[in-house]
């Protein structure tokens, strides 16, 4: 089976793929979070997770009692570990994706979160762990045009 893997490494980020893909049911199987550990605050800026808004799953994919309909990903922010990965096996009708669309990411309270790759002396203390990149791994049937 193809695999598509989309790589976040900051806000409102262009995704350019090879190719499209035809609609589809696609699987996600796993998300990877990289992080940068700042401090030991207690201040909790992802709210308990991601929500990652992808335009090729736009209809009621994914309902959820939080403010948004992206694909959750749950995050402990307090985890000192540099990578967090969690395993899915969802199933998600996709919609036509084009070859280059944005893909945006908010915390639990519908705020958009900071990517960020640098750690200064002003930051520690202030916000436990900032995100430096997010993978999504999916699965699909075919890489064909024609079924």
């Amino acid at each position: 089976m193809p695999i598509l893997h989309i790589s976040l490494s900051k806000q409102n980020q262009q995704i350019d793929l090879s190719t499209d893909i035809n609609a589809q049911m696609l699987t996600l199987k796993k998300s990877c979070i990289a992080t940068i550990n700042t401090g030991t605050s207690s201040n909790r800026y992802m709210k308990g997770g991601v929500i990652i808004d992808l335009p090729f799953l736009t209809g009621a994919e994914i309902v959820s009692s939080t403010t948004g309909e992206g694909v959750v990903v749950p995050f402990d922010e307090h985890n000192t570990e540099k990578y967090a990965e969690i395993r899915f096996d969802s199933d998600l009708q996709a919609e036509h994706i084009p070859r280059s669309f944005r893909v945006d990411c908010r915390n639990f309270e519908n705020k958009l979160i900071k990517f960020d790759t640098t750690v200064s002396s002003t930051d520690v203390g202030e916000v436990a762990t900032r995100i430096e990149q997010i993978d999504l791994f999916f699965e699909y049937k075919t890489s064909h045009k024609f079924f």
